[in-house]
């Protein structure tokens, strides 16, 4: 049988991370049932004939036996995703403003490539904003053309108006 005894359960250290003050660690003492290092555990390198996995004492490092590894932290960016616009300030004046059936449609699309954004779909975006716009634009012209239209009948039916007083008032 070896000196560890797998059946009874190991206590923690009491001071963990810090080496155990007068002997009165788990490893030593009254406590070294739990096992015990089979050399005497000083600070410094380990002798030749160390145990518990270590290499073999190799005195081309400068310190002995303990070559040191420094580890820097992984930093991982993630590349950032093309956000297509989705032109929702638009529709939402084009809806408004210029022609309410065409602005809904490019309100709906506008929508559509907010959450296709959102999803990382970024073929579906550009696709529902290029709808967006070209609707945009498209309600926006024909909000322009019926407002021209309005404007034009408003000033021929003044102008026919006038004429029509001043013929009354002259004849």
């Amino acid at each position: 049988m070896s000196d560890f005894d797998t059946s009874k359960e190991i206590p923690p250290p009491f001071n963990p991370g810090y080496p155990p003050v007068d002997g009165a660690g788990p490893m030593h003492g009254a406590n070294a049932k739990y096992g015990s290092p089979p050399y005497n555990a000083t600070y410094g390198s380990p002798p030749y004939n160390a145990t518990y996995g270590s290499p073999p004492y190799n005195p081309g490092y400068p310190y002995g036996n303990s070559a040191v590894v420094t580890t820097q932290p992984m930093v991982i960016v993630a590349p950032a995703r093309a956000y297509e616009t989705d032109y929702l300030g638009y529709s939402i004046f084009t809806m408004l403003c210029c022609c309410l059936p065409i602005g809904i449609g490019a309100l709906i699309y506008s929508i559509k490539t907010r959450d296709a954004n959102n999803l990382g779909d970024a073929t579906l975006a550009r696709k529902n904003s290029r709808t967006a716009l070209t609707l945009n634009n498209v309600a926006l012209g024909v909000g322009i053309i019926i407002s021209l239209a309005w404007l034009a009948c408003v000033i021929y039916v003044n102008i026919a108006f006038r004429q029509n007083i001043d013929d009354q008032n002259n004849g």
